[in-house]
């Protein structure tokens, strides 16, 4: 009996001591903290729920236990953020910091002051993508949601202070990682609380929003694909739709709409790249555009990101309004997009040139980028116009790839050089040199419009006005002239132009669109099904094409009036025969060629014609489509008859009474011939 009580108590004893030391282990790993931080979650957020958010002086009922919490236990909260502590305890730490955030702004300004975010274990929490057991969230999460809190619950102040310690830049290149619902998060809470917030300055919105940060919003389209859709862990191959669409509330009608994730991220982008005011885009500055720098690198490279996507129209749209906002972003990014506008059969290139074509036609009138808009005091010195002219004909647009544009074969199935030209190619280039005109003469216009040019040292920064300018200002060219010269020497020459008119007239009445054409338009195999349709009906039909060409001639003409003089070509030819028109029926002159032919020639001074010493009729013809042609060219044919008839000395005071007779003889022939 003795001997078993006393191994009794022995072996009490051992057992007291082992439960001693195993008490001491636990405590040391931090078992009982992590009691106490989880009980002092649920109560701050117990307490949360309770508290009056419109109060928004922080004197909520959890603000009490926030201030004794950041006297009192600051270092065993520190202590529980190291990064050898188990994910438990440093996601329970940053949800308690969050909840104690989220008790006003007043909480938020006490923790903002208190909190060391100089604590290197913070840098490493967002790279914490594991999930912590018995929760949805991973320590990424619960920090990045700790890090928007100040954005959330705090005033002006606590954002603007909290953007000066650069935290939230670490949730801006982790945020794409997460969740849709947590990227959803992210982005409305920074464009609402920063972006549109006008307290906030736009040094700190392009310090949190860098070229890195830019890049990793990004990222969030490629995650989301075109439908809100997210790669699945199947491969390319499996799709799984993940947070697709989102609830939101309408800004104008305040009705609640459903958006994709992937439209929301390309509106806050948009937001981004295209307001002077909420975004972080910066005016263009001619200093810039004289030198091919931007102004916007850190949009220049989120722009860039987009190459493998670029064919997306949500994608393109961004490109093109954001560099529409800013033109200096124009030159660079041509130049390191790495994609090839020399002209190539295929579909690729024709994607590209449209692209292309939409960028120039989007940009903002020259005058008002270069900031020379105005009268006295604002003309233009001729040292602008390098940088007018590159923003009318993008860099990566050259003479060479225009001609070759213009003249380009098409390419059978078996690789060998048809003898047809294609004329999809053609039709795409003639729209791009008739986008660059259009803005050219645009341009012209408004620089004829200013004034004389001032010679480079007498802009208006010398102090010089109008009434001060020296004689000497308005020798030699004017800006205007220099300025068409220098855009038409980057663009085909018109005899170029004239060849190609000629070209397809004569196709057109040979009836070059046979059979075999047509078979191998359609049968070729390095266009989409939608452009080899299109090539095919230009080849059966080329009058399309040929408006196309006559209206890029007009665009030579008005912008530079003595073009048709220098090419040696009299423009009377440009106007079909009368027997043509009256008795040609079996290729009648399209009405859109005949149109366009007629708005060219009156852009063409009366004394160029020399129709009086011509044979060709073109009185006559002008007549017919007065009088007798049916078609709808009617007035555009009375004005330039009268122009050519005004020219003459004996008709020059007759105006009136030569209009009443045309339009007398159009009324008698409509009632005699109603039938035509």
């Amino acid at each position: 009996m003795k001997k078993r009580k006393r191994k009794e108590v022995e072996e009490g004893e051992i057992n007291q001591e082992s439960e001693s030391r195993g008490s001491s282990k636990k405590a040391k790993i931090g078992v009982d903290p992590l009691k106490k931080f989880l009980s002092l979650v649920e109560l701050v957020t117990v307490l949360q729920s309770q508290s009056d958010s419109g109060s928004g002086m922080g004197q909520s009922p959890g603000h009490k236990l926030v201030g004794a919490i950041l006297r009192d236990h600051m270092r065993p909260l520190y202590s529980a953020l190291m990064t050898s502590c188990p994910m438990r305890l440093v996601g329970a730490c940053l949800r308690l910091l969050t909840a104690m955030v989220m008790q006003g702004h007043t909480a938020a300004r006490d923790v903002q002051q208190t909190f060391n975010f100089a604590y290197k274990p913070l840098l490493v929490f967002p790279n914490r993508t594991n999930r912590i057991k018995g929760t949805s969230d991973s320590v990424r999460t619960c920090f990045v949601k700790f890090a928007l809190s100040f954005l959330i619950a705090g005033d002006n102040d606590v954002i603007r202070n909290i953007l000066q310690l650069k935290i939230p830049v670490v949730s801006v290149q982790t945020a794409p990682r997460g969740s849709s619902g947590m990227v959803h998060l992210f982005l409305s809470t920074l464009r609402e609380k920063v972006l549109r917030n006008s307290r906030v300055s736009k040094r700190a919105k392009s310090a949190l929003f860098n070229h890195y940060a830019l890049k990793q919003l990004s990222c969030l389209l490629s995650l989301t694909g075109p439908g809100g859709e997210t790669m699945g862990a199947g491969g390319p191959g499996k799709r799984e739709r993940r947070g697709e669409e989102l609830e939101m509330v309408s800004e104008g009608s305040g009705e609640v709409v459903v958006i994709s994730l992937r439209d929301y991220v390309l509106e806050v982008l948009t937001e981004l790249c295209t307001s002077f005011q909420l975004g972080v885009c910066y005016r263009t500055k001619t200093d810039s555009l004289l030198a091919g720098r931007t102004n916007n690198s850190a949009i220049l490279q989120l722009l860039l990101s987009f190459t493998g996507s670029l064919c997306e129209p949500g994608v393109q749209s961004l490109v093109s309004e954001a560099i529409a906002t800013c033109p200096d972003l124009l030159t660079p990014y041509l130049g390191a997009v790495g994609v090839s506008f020399e002209p190539r059969p295929n579909s690729k290139w024709i994607d590209n040139v449209d692209f292309l074509n939409r960028l120039v036609c989007g940009l903002p009138p020259v005058p008002e980028t270069l900031g020379i808009i105005g009268g006295c005091g604002h003309e233009v010195p001729t040292s602008l116009v390098p940088a007018a002219v590159s923003l009318t004909v993008p860099a990566a647009i050259s003479r060479s790839f225009l001609n070759q544009g213009i003249q380009i074969l098409a390419t059978h199935v078996s690789g060998v050089l048809d003898l047809e030209p294609s004329p999809l190619v053609r039709l795409k280039t003639l729209d791009l040199i008739r986008g660059i005109l259009k803005r050219a003469v645009a341009t012209a216009a408004s620089l004829s419009a200013l004034g004389p040019s001032i010679p480079p040292g007498l802009g208006s920064g010398t102090g010089a006005t109008c009434g001060e300018m020296s004689p000497s200002a308005s020798i030699g060219p004017t800006v205007t002239t220099t300025y068409s010269d220098s855009v038409l020497k980057l663009l085909p020459e018109l005899k170029t132009l004239v060849n190609l008119r000629q070209t397809l007239c004569q196709g057109m009445a040979c009836g070059v669109s046979a059979a075999s054409s047509l078979e191998q338009a359609k049968a070729s195999d390095s266009f989409s099904p939608q452009h080899r349709l299109d090539n095919a009906g230009l080849l059966e039909d080329p009058s399309g094409l040929l408006t196309g060409c006559l209206e890029v001639m007009r665009g030579y003409q008005t912008l530079s009036p003595s073009q048709f003089l220098q090419a040696d070509f009299n423009p009377v030819r440009l106007l079909p025969s009368l027997a043509h028109l009256a008795t040609d029926r079996a290729t009648p002159v399209p009405p859109s060629v005949l149109t366009a032919t007629l708005r060219l020639l009156e852009e063409i001074p009366s004394d160029l014609f020399k129709w009086q010493q011509q044979k060709s009729g073109v009185l006559s013809s002008l007549l017919w489509l007065v009088v007798c042609d049916g078609r709808d060219i009617h007035d555009v044919a009375l004005r330039l008859t009268l122009k050519l008839l005004l020219s003459v000395e004996c008709f020059s005071q007759l105006e009136v009474e030569l209009g009443l007779v045309l339009t007398a003889a159009r009324r008698f022939t409509d009632l005699c011939l109603p039938e035509r």
